[in-house]
Order: C-alpha cells, then sequence, then structure tokens
C-alpha cells in the first residue's frame, strides 16, 4: 500500500494530477466569467492601478531576478564538475536552466504566445479595442493578440522550479518558492491592472514553468537521480535537439497582425480617393451611417526577425471645385508572406458623390 501511495504522488501521475488540477482551475474560472470580471475591474480606472510606481518597475525590472537566477545556475552547474560538494546541486542547475529555455522561451514566449491567438483585455472590443474576447481555451489567429500565457509571468516564476531542490537542500527549496510564489503574485497582479492579461494567462504561465520542471525532472532524473544528469539516453539527446532546433526557427520567425484604423478628418470634402497598397490586398466597401470615410485595414503575416508596423500616410490634395484624397497603407520587413484585408466604410452620402480605386506600387 505504501509503494502504491508512493507511486501515486511522485514522477509521471503527479504531473497527471497537476494538470488536472490546472485544467479544473482554469476551466471553473471560464465558467465563472472571473476572466472578464477581473479585467473590468481594472479596466474601470483605464488601467490606471498598473501604472503605480511600483507595478511600472516590476514589469521593467522584475525580469532581472531570474536572470540573475539563471546566471547563478550555470555557475554552479560549472562549479558541480570543479568541487565534488557541489555535484549533488548540479540537478538542480540543470532543471532551472532547461525549464527557463524550454518552458518560458520555447513554450511559452515561442509558440503559445505568437500562435495561440488571443486578444489582450486591451484589445477586445468591451475595453475600446479592435478584437473580439476569447476565453483562454479558444485558439484564434496567430498573433492576433498574445495574452496567453504571459511571458513575464512565466519568467518569474522560474523560482518555482526550486522545489525539486528539496532533497539537496530543504532551506534553498523553502526560500526558492516563498520568493517565487510573492514574485509569480505580484507580477501577475501587476500585467491584469495594467490590461495586459487575464487571469487564466497568468495561472497557465506559472503551471506551464511547473509542468516543464516536472518532465524533464521525470526523463532525465528520476530513474537515477544519483547521476546528476551524467547519463543521458540517446533518445533524450534526440528530444532536446529537436526542442533546440524548433526554439531557433520560431525565434527567428515572427507571426504578426495587426488592426490598423485612418478615419479621414470631418473638415475635408473629399471627391476621390485612391487608396495604394504595398502587399496583395482583399477589399470589402461598407456605406454606413457615418459622418466621414474610415479604412480599417487588418494585416497578418509572419516575417524573419524584423517587421514594421503597418503605416497609413493620408495625403489631402485640394483643387478648385474638388478634393483628392490619396491613402498609401506601407508595411516593410522580412517577409515570408502577408494578406492585407481592407474595409473601406464611407457615409451614405458618398455613393454617388464619391469615387473609390485601388491601385498597387
Amino acid at each position: 500500500m505504501m509503494k502504491s501511495n508512493k507511486f501515486l504522488f511522485s514522477g509521471w501521475p503527479l504531473l497527471g494530477m497537476v494538470l488536472g488540477g490546472l485544467g479544473i482551475i482554469t476551466f471553473s474560472i471560464a465558467w465563472l466569467n472571473w476572466d472578464f470580471q477581473v479585467a473590468t475591474f481594472f479596466s474601470q480606472s483605464n488601467w490606471a492601478f498598473g501604472q503605480n510606481t511600483f507595478f511600472v518597475w516590476l514589469y521593467s525590472y522584475g525580469a532581472y531576478f531570474s536572470i540573475g537566477l539563471i546566471v547563478l545556475s550555470i555557475i554552479g552547474w560549472i562549479l558541480s564538475f570543479i568541487f565534488s560538494q557541489w555535484q549533488s546541486y548540479r540537478k538542480i542547475c540543470v532543471l532551472i536552466l532547461l525549464t527557463a529555455a524550454i518552458g518560458s522561451g520555447f513554450l511559452i514566449n515561442g509558440v503559445l504566445k505568437p500562435y495561440w491567438g488571443r486578444p489582450r483585455p486591451v484589445q477586445i472590443e468591451q475595453f475600446g479595442g479592435p478584437w473580439e474576447y476569447r476565453e483562454f481555451y479558444e485558439p484564434g489567429i496567430a498573433a492576433r493578440g498574445q495574452s496567453f500565457p504571459s511571458g513575464h509571468v512565466s519568467i518569474v516564476s522560474l523560482f518555482l522550479v526550486c522545489v525539486f531542490a528539496w532533497k539537496q537542500s530543504r532551506r534553498l527549496a523553502i526560500s526558492g518558492v516563498l520568493f517565487g510564489t510573492i514574485l509569480t503574485i505580484s507580477m501577475s497582479i501587476c500585467r491584469m491592472a495594467q490590461g495586459g492579461h487575464f487571469l487564466t494567462d497568468t495561472i497557465w504561465a506559472a503551471g506551464s514553468m511547473i509542468l516543464t520542471a516536472m518532465v524533464f525532472e521525470n526523463i532525465f532524473f528520476k530513474e537515477n537521480p544519483k547521476k546528476h544528469f551524467q547519463k543521458i539516453p540517446l533518445w533524450g539527446y534526440a528530444v532536446l535537439i529537436l526542442l533546440i532546433g524548433g526554439l531557433l526557427f520560431l525565434t527567428v520567425r515572427k507571426p504578426f497582425y495587426e488592426t490598423v484604423i485612418y478615419t479621414v478628418p470631418e473638415k475635408e470634402k473629399i471627391s476621390s480617393l485612391v487608396i495604394e497598397v504595398s502587399q496583395p490586398i482583399s477589399a470589402n466597401v461598407v456605406y454606413k451611417k457615418i459622418l466621414s470615410p474610415r479604412i480599417v485595414t487588418n494585416v497578418k503575416g509572419a516575417s524573419w526577425l524584423t517587421y514594421t508596423p503597418t503605416q497609413i500616410r493620408p495625403l489631402y490634395q485640394k483643387t478648385e471645385k474638388t478634393g483628392f484624397m490619396f491613402i498609401e497603407i506601407v508595411s516593410e520587413g522580412n517577409l515570408i508572406y502577408m494578406k492585407n484585408e481592407i474595409i473601406v466604410e464611407l457615409p451614405l452620402a458618398f455613393r454617388k458623390n464619391v469615387s473609390l480605386s485601388f491601385i498597387s506600387p
């Protein structure tokens, strides 16, 4: 019976329990609509609470605590090959480094954030943004919001990995988890108060880091923990190579999605509207009960490393009798592909009085 309980509360079964617990908690939050309610609470002051001095400092410099932990882990790993008394710390040093690189770097910032497509609170229609609200379990269009999960919370929760040093040093494990918990909760409140993330984004960020550490702990240290990462199965090296390769690829390939809106000033009386677009487009013209024309541009695609946000450059030219409006829509960068979707919203009075055309450069 004791062996059965030990098996249940360790290794892969424990990982499954943690994953299940995260699922129950976050789906309950979605069912209770707490994501939206918490965001609504902070939005009532126009996200002012998130701009206090402490949160601004934490947002800017909080990650440096974890960078310091990463540097110490590298030093500790090197010392473990030089001094015998440091060998027992090799495991925790490697776990911290792997979790930082694969958990925060690859899984969260390389895959989930850019590709999951969940808009941030400040980007949804209910709070004045251009996009619709999505639950955490509803994947959207890649790069159309990078709310899920939180990158800042993921990196500061790296301290929670210190729990795996329990057998080597209980003082290290307790102090690391205590500091990590305070830092993780503080950063979570900070990012929610700034309108950058929902509650479930922060929970899954910290949870993903713990799960990543548990996966590596089970793969490399469970069967023979005294080896301190010196003996790795061949398939383990293959997994590491694939993960590192994927990390490098996703680091240089950046999806993007943005909505750019330009409203023609009411004072401008135009009779001709010409739109020049630097990339292929799909265009739609809609007539509405509005006072002046509005150009809504949805730009999506992917680039290598760099992408310059789309710019709408208006040029208004008057003649004695008519007004000519030329609008240039420019997107630049090392583009892999791009697609522009343009919606031109015109007042009903423009249906007969204004001509509209699209041209390519």
